[in-house]
């Protein structure tokens, strides 16, 4: 396993957001593991009861592609939330993200039962 930052180091980079809406993921109790996406890419998830936060990290000097799908599921639809990315495919297991080289991205998963948007 690769070395990497402590697994809170990318809190201070998550954008404003609806606190209450991703609270679960955000709170202490919340797991949080680090993530195997491959391709020199570093990820870290945090998971509350109904949320699923993802954040990426490229820090290779090339671009480095990944699916969301290993991480939220085949059916999930992510939600952008802050970054730079390019998408190809489509949403679902079809989703593809490419990260610029050095660059990052933060996307949610939530309740499909919650309807709110970011």
């Amino acid at each position: 396993m690769s070395t990497s930052p402590l697994l809170s180091a990318p809190l201070s980079q998550l954008p404003a957001l609806n606190g209450e809406r991703f609270a679960d993921a955000l709170a202490p109790e919340a797991a949080v593991r680090q993530v195997e996406l491959g391709n020199g890419l570093w990820a870290i998830e945090r998971s509350g009861g109904t949320t699923q936060l993802l954040y990426i990290h490229n820090p290779t000097d090339q671009p480095q592609s990944f699916r969301p799908a290993a991480v939220f599921g085949d059916d999930a639809t992510p939600l952008f939330l802050s970054g730079a990315i390019s998408t190809a495919g489509e949403e679902g297991a079809g989703l593809t993200v490419q990260l610029a080289p050095q660059g990052d991205v933060w996307l949610a998963c939530t309740d499909p039962t919650n309807k709110e948007t970011v």
